[in-house]
């Protein structure tokens, strides 16, 4: 009997690492994300130079800047004009397209996948849509 018990225990630990590991690839990121590129024309409020550049500035009351709509489970790669790759990304994020009530974002809301000198990729790794704003330096 202990020989029968300790063969079914070898089973379900073996069934159940097998069960994980499934599960760990099924819920990967690789692949499953839409790339949108955003082009400086696509943020006309956006302003900067090699010191540091803004996709959009703070809310001012008047919604005329809109802040970059942001989609869950999809990665942007949105262009700058700074030159240079940037020493910081900062992004905050907001319910409101016109920023209200925002705050600075952190975890999976905002995964930085890549910076460069054109570039900065940034991912949402959360079924949640938010508004984004973008400042480097």
């Amino acid at each position: 009997m202990t020989n029968d018990r300790t063969t079914l225990g070898a089973r379900l630990a073996t069934s159940l690492r097998l069960l994980g590991l499934a599960l760990a690839v099924g819920c990967g990121e690789a692949g499953a994300q839409t790339v949108v590129e955003v082009g400086l024309d696509e943020l006309p409020c956006a302003s900067g130079d090699a010191s540091g550049w803004e996709s959009t500035a703070w809310p001012d009351g008047s919604g005329a800047c809109p802040w970059l709509r942001y989609e869950g489970r999809t990665t942007y790669r949105i262009a700058h004009e700074r030159g240079s790759a940037p020493r910081n990304v900062n992004v905050y994020l907001s319910f409101d397209e016109a920023g209200t009530a925002s705050a600075a974002s952190a975890g999976d809301m905002v995964r930085i996948v890549s910076v460069t000198s054109t570039h900065v990729e940034l991912r949402n790794a959360t079924n949640q849509r938010f508004f984004l704003r973008v400042v480097l330096d």
